[in-house]
């Protein structure tokens, strides 16, 4: 058995050599990995980078992180990893093993060469019995999007800010068995997807929708991505909408809440819809330096899922 003290918060790598009277020997190398004692009290989202990030990139998907944890502060039942926890849902170069407490969410971030059409993506791999809220996930990102040539960091920041968004639940398809869920919400008729969430709607009427004569809110109509996504050319700039903007607007906020989480919706960045919701915003060329659709259309991978309870027994797997 190996303990380690930490001294300061810091990645680093350990090699373990064993040997024996005849001279045999075997060596094992891991990563170890300290972070800040997350605020018990406050909703805490944890990352654990893959190498390969700079410095600079880090600290952009951290701010991603944070402005998150601003606007969702109810502390959720935290998960304790009495034995080591990995997944093949969490992916990368090696199994992520943990051991310890999950507070609130742990999301694994990392690099890979491409990602099809997509920038980006992200995968829910373990959720909560009771409430069916994420504890585990992972956002993946393609170098050839970020670093083309050379490092996007406010591109990366937005990206992440999206993907993070999903993983807490934005767009959900694949858990419905206990509410709050994206799926309950959900509406469609004639092709005119939209989320139902009260407070949702109430903060889309708010932002100039009141006029608008098409389901609330509306989700993205265009392209076969399971209407996860608000409607872009309705409500462009949102973080959640399918161009990937940057403001995180009280219609994402609140659809969080209608989803059960405890929000501080006074933190939403200032928000209205161009022309009261009315016109074809995206086709309008008003925004002309938006990212394409393609780059975050179908962006969440659909994975195997574990489900646990309070006490993190594998009560069963969902998924393909």
């Amino acid at each position: 058995m190996l303990w380690l003290d930490p001294m300061s918060v810091d990645t680093t790598e350990v090699e373990v050599t064993a040997t024996d009277p005849g001279g045999l020997i075997a060596i094992q190398r891991f990563r170890a990995w300290v972070v800040p004692a997350p605020d018990p009290d406050a909703f805490n989202i944890e990352l654990y980078f893959d190498p390969g990030f700079t410095a600079e990139e880090e600290a952009a998907v951290r701010r991603a992180a944070e402005r998150w944890m601003e606007v969702v502060t109810g502390d959720l039942p935290d998960v304790p990893a009495k034995e080591p926890l990995s997944d093949g849902c969490v992916g990368g170069p090696s199994p992520l093993r943990v051991v310890g407490v999950i507070d609130d969410v742990l999301i694994r971030m990392r690099f890979v060469a491409r990602l099809g059409r997509n920038a980006a993506s992200a995968a829910t791999c373990g959720r909560r019995e009771e409430s069916g809220y994420a504890f585990l996930g992972r956002s993946s990102f393609a170098m050839w999007h970020f670093r083309n040539p050379d490092p996007v960091l406010d591109r990366l920041y937005r990206s992440t800010l999206h993907e993070i968004g999903h993983v807490l639940g934005f767009g959900d398809w694949v858990y419905d068995s206990h509410p709050p869920a994206w799926r309950a919400l959900f509406r469609a008729h004639d092709g005119d997807g939209h989320f139902t969430g009260p407070l949702a709607v109430a903060a889309f009427d708010a932002a100039g929708g009141e006029g608008y004569t098409g389901g609330k809110v509306p989700l993205e109509d265009r392209i076969p991505i399971l209407n996860i996504h608000w409607r872009g050319r309705v409500i462009p700039g949102d973080v959640m909408s399918v161009g990937g903007g940057s403001l995180l607007t009280a219609i994402t906020i609140q659809a969080l809440a209608d989803l059960g989480y405890e929000v501080d919706v006074s933190k939403a960045d200032p928000y209205a819809l161009p022309g009261q919701a009315q016109g074809d915003f995206w086709d309008a060329g008003a925004h002309g330096d938006a990212m394409p659709t393609e780059l975050l259309a179908n962006d969440v991978i659909v994975v195997r899922v574990m489900v646990v309870l309070r006490v993190c027994k594998v009560v069963r797997v969902i998924g393909p």
